[in-house]
This record gives C-alpha cells, sequence and structure tokens, in this order.
C-alpha cells in the first residue's frame, strides 16, 4: 500500500513537473484530437491530464467547452495504471464500467479507446482517448492509427519538458567539463603516483609561454607558483631535497610542462618505479594536450542537440503562423476601404505574426546551416539601417546615440543576416541601457579595419558584465531577462554566425558598462 502512495505522489510531481495543468489550450495538441475525431469518425476525442483529483482536458473536440471532471469514476483512471490501451467496445457490458456515472448518464459512453501517455522519467500522467456513444468494433489498422496519433500527442506533452531538462543537463556537463582544469587533472595523478611509488614530494607545473606554472603538487607547499624555464631544474620547495628529479612532460615533441619528483634519500627508482613515472609522463602529456579538444568537441556536440530540439520546436509554431498569416491576408482581401478599424487591428496582428516568425527564423539560424559566404554587405550601412530602425525606441527612452563608422569595404554575410546580428548586439545594450539603476544613457557604435577583418563595437554605459556571466553569456538558451522578454538565442546566434563567417564576437567590460565586439573578414572578390 505505501508503496502504491509513493508511486502516485511521484506521478503527481512528474506531472507538475510538467507545468501544463490548468494551462490554456494548444493547437498542437487540438489538431491531433481534430485528426483522431476525423479519420476514426467518432465525435469525442480528447488529451488530458489526471492529478490526484481532477482530469483536465488540455485539448479535446466534442466536449461542449469542457476542461475538467472529477477524476473519480473515469475510464481514464484505469488507463494510467496500466502500461497498454485500454479498449473497451461496449461499456454497458464491462462489469468495470457498466454502473460508470459517464455510462448511465451524459455522455452515455459506450466505446472507449485510451493510451496512457507518459512523462520522460517513466509515469503516466495523462492520456490520449477517444469515445463513442455507440458500441464500437475497431479493427487493427483503426487502432494502430490511433496508437500513432497518442505517439505523437506524447512527444508535444514532453517537448518543452525535454527542452527544459536538456538546458539543465547542459548547464551541469558544461560546469562539470570546464572545472577539470589543469590543476585537478595533474592532483589527481600525483596522488596516484605517490599511491604506486614512495615520494616525498612532487610537482606538476605547466608550460605558459616562456614559463611555467606550478599547479599541482604533494607534500609541502611550493614555495613559487612561477618557475621561469632557466630555473625549472632548480628546488620546487623551500626546503629542497638532496635527490631530486625533473623530467619534461611531452606530446609530440612539444613540452607541455614538468614533473617533479623528491626523496629524501636515495633517488633511485627500481625497473618497475621507472616504467610507472614514465606511465606517468605519457598520461600527463596526453590529458594536458587533449583536454582542450574534448571540451571544444563536448560544445559541438551539445550545441548539435540543442540545435536538434529548437529546430523541432521552431517548426512546429512555423506551420499555424503561416496559417494565421494567410487567414488574415484572405481577410484583409475582403474588407472594404471603409472597415478601418478592422483592418488596422488585422494589420496589428499581422505585425505581431511577423514578429513571432522573426524569432522563429533565429531558432532556425541558430539550428541550421551556416551562412552563405558568398553573400556580402557593406557594415556601415547595415549599422546605421539597423540603428534607424530602432531610433523610436532609443528616443523613448532617452538613449543618446554616439555614432563613429569608419569601416571601409564588405563582410560575407547576406544584408539580413547581417542587419539580425546587429540587431541582437544593439537589442542587447538596449536592454542594459534601460535598467532603473543606469543613470547617463549612452550607446556607442562604432566601425574600423583591423589587418584583413573589419569591426563593429557595440558599447553601453550600463553596468557592466560580471565575469560569471561573461563565460556563460553566448550559451544558447541562457538568459538573464524576465520570461517573456527573450528566449536567449540572440547572442549566441550572433557569435556562431560570425565564427562561421571566419570572424568572433566578444564581450568585454569597459570603464562605465559593457563592450561587445563583432569581427568579420573583407568580403574577398
Amino acid at each position: 500500500m505505501n508503496q502504491r502512495l509513493d508511486r502516485e505522489r511521484e506521478r503527481i510531481e512528474a506531472l507538475k513537473r510538467l507545468q501544463l495543468m490548468d494551462t490554456a489550450p494548444e493547437e498542437r495538441f487540438d489538431r491531433i484530437c481534430r485528426v483522431a475525431s476525423q479519420l476514426l469518425q467518432t465525435p469525442i476525442a480528447y488529451v488530458s491530464l489526471l492529478d490526484d483529483e481532477r482530469q483536465f482536458f488540455k485539448a479535446a473536440v466534442g466536449l461542449g467547452g469542457i476542461r475538467e471532471t472529477p477524476r473519480e469514476g473515469t475510464f481514464c483512471t484505469h488507463t494510467i495504471q496500466g502500461e497498454k490501451p485500454l479498449y473497451v467496445p461496449d461499456a454497458t457490458s464491462d462489469d468495470r464500467f457498466r454502473e460508470s456515472p459517464y455510462v448511465q448518464g451524459p455522455p452515455n459512453v459506450r466505446c472507449y479507446l485510451g493510451e496512457p501517455l507518459f512523462s520522460a522519467d517513466g509515469f503516466a500522467v495523462g492520456t490520449f482517448c477517444i469515445l463513442d456513444m455507440q458500441p464500437r468494433q475497431l479493427d487493427e489498422q483503426q487502432r494502430q492509427t490511433f496508437r500513432d496519433l497518442a505517439d505523437l500527442a506524447e512527444r508535444e506533452l514532453n517537448l518543452l519538458a525535454q527542452l527544459h531538462q536538456q538546458r539543465k543537463l547542459t548547464e551541469l556537463t558544461s560546469h562539470l567539463v570546464s572545472s577539470l582544469d589543469q590543476a585537478e587533472i595533474a592532483q589527481t595523478l600525483l596522488n596516484t603516483l605517490q599511491e604506486t611509488i614512495h615520494l616525498d614530494r612532487a610537482a606538476v607545473a605547466v608550460k605558459e609561454g616562456d614559463h611555467f606554472r606550478l599547479v599541482s603538487s604533494t607534500g609541502e607547499r611550493p614555495k613559487d607558483n612561477a618557475l621561469t624555464v632557466t630555473s625549472a631544474q632548480e628546488r620546487c620547495f623551500s626546503d629542497p631535497a638532496t635527490h631530486a628529479l625533473c623530467l619534461p612532460i611531452l606530446h609530440h615533441d612539444r613540452q607541455l610542462g614538468i614533473l617533479w619528483l623528491e626523496r629524501l634519500k636515495d633517488l633511485s627508482f627500481t625497473p618497475l618505479e621507472t616504467e610507472m613515472v614514465a606511465s606517468f609522463v605519457v598520461q600527463a602529456g596526453l590529458i594536458l594536450e587533449n583536454r582542450d579538444i574534448l571540451v571544444n568537441l563536448f560544445e559541438q556536440s551539445r550545441l548539435a542537440s540543442l540545435g536538434s530540439l529548437a529546430a523541432g520546436v521552431a517548426h512546429e509554431i512555423n506551420s499555424p503562423l503561416g496559417a494565421a498569416k494567410l487567414g488574415i491576408e484572405s481577410a484583409q482581401r475582403f474588407l472594404s476601404e471603409d472597415d478601418v478599424k478592422i483592418q488596422r487591428k488585422l494589420a496589428r496582428a499581422n505585425e505581431a505574426i511577423e514578429r513571432a516568425g522573426k524569432i522563429i527564423e533565429t531558432v532556425l539560424q541558430y539550428a541550421g546551416e551556416g551562412p552563405n559566404l558568398s553573400a556580402r554587405s557593406d557594415l556601415n550601412s547595415v549599422a546605421r539601417r539597423t540603428l534607424a530602425l530602432l531610433n523610436h525606441d532609443l528616443k523613448s527612452h532617452q538613449i543618446e546615440v554616439a555614432e563613429d563608422l569608419q569601416a571601409e569595404g564588405s563582410v560575407p554575410l547576406s544584408p539580413d543576416l547581417l542587419q539580425t546580428v546587429i540587431h541582437h548586439l544593439l537589442q542587447n545594450s538596449l536592454w542594459a541601457l534601460t535598467r532603473p539603476d543606469v543613470p547617463n544613457r549612452l550607446l556607442t557604435v562604432r566601425s574600423g579595419s583591423l589587418g584583413e577583418k573589419l569591426f563593429l563595437d557595440v558599447e553601453d554605459s550600463g553596468i557592466g558584465v560580471s565575469q560569471e556571466l561573461q563565460s556563460r553569456i553566448f550559451d544558447p538558451f541562457f538568459t538573464t531577462h524576465r520570461p517573456g522578454e527573450g528566449v536567449g538565442l540572440g547572442l549566441s546566434v550572433s557569435r556562431k554566425t560570425a565564427r562561421e563567417a571566419g570572424g568572433d564576437l566578444l564581450c568585454c567590460n569597459v570603464q562605465k558598462g559593457a563592450l561587445f565586439r563583432l569581427t568579420l573578414p573583407l568580403h574577398k572578390e
């Protein structure tokens, strides 16, 4: 009994995590119900979610606007207790349901087919069902069609939850990978080495330019964290031992660091100990050389998985947006010039759809292929045009604009794509400058040349970007904005676009505020 109660509590928690109970109808679910009703010729089809007391209809056909019913006595309560579809050809001849109020009274159910819908973590949180007021014998083809539609409903049920979980997993994995710095790697190896052979003290220093940086040690703390190349053979400790050995850590004949070993007595090693030390040096070289490669591979794989999921969401939203836009344009053609108010309202609705379309376009850019490098744009012209588009917002928030566009030449991006990137940067600064704690609102936009590249700086006098945020600000779906103010893709898309074009997008703090620098190669004729 206790296990059953615990399982039900876990099921309710899984339902809460979906955040779909008591939410408004959505076309993605409504569409599935309409198709089921039409294909299977049933008057009622619905997607429902069940908590401990209620059955909430997320989408329904044929229920006359009913959004919920008490859960007790429902067919769907039986459905979520199993793992397979529940098929009742004639409820009046089924002992489980013949006395049900839904059979004895409205809607007078006779035929019921329901499939449990599972959350991503395996809990039956809802159902997909069709009902008929007449007994029905559904053939195998009809039941397979129903199962296919149920699979679609379950996928939609978990789509946003999967995106949320993917973001959490990405952030966690990213943190774990980035936390494995050279000091931790070296310390783990040193501890293992010291457990294998007797050493009084040991240290690893990593080569950085003309110096070696001491990153890990056992025994007494090293006397200095920085060793010059010329002093690498000197003792690493304040009380040096008589017997010490300094070995280079190499990979493909390139020195990555040094291994320092000390014994207070004789430093001679047995053949087995010599093999252990040699193995340590090889392992240290491989790990120190390939850590950055592994991190880069991880970054590419996480972007690919997030991109795939984002593309799926974007395409699902694009279809109903397109249909709504066509419907509005069709209605506008039938209206006369005298219907000014209606025309105005339809125009505003159309503008809202176009804005939503721009967001979808951004998501698809993030998820899709790289830019067309055969295209070209004049950097200064596009920057001026983008500033002009935001002129009203800038003036309404009393933001002073300083413009210094000195770049000469074109960059290998289409005007629309370049405008999208610059628009993201300007919007980011606009958000920073409209905070109540920013008294002097100045936006500076400058461009120029850097050898074979052009740059565009967008600088604001806001509060700047903390070191922690600088490490995450280009992550996909990361945002510091309030819900509804952005999806956290603008800067990620912009950097991805710049890098695929052979440039980059960087962020740093200036004396007052933040600066984003976009660099792009000169377009070659």
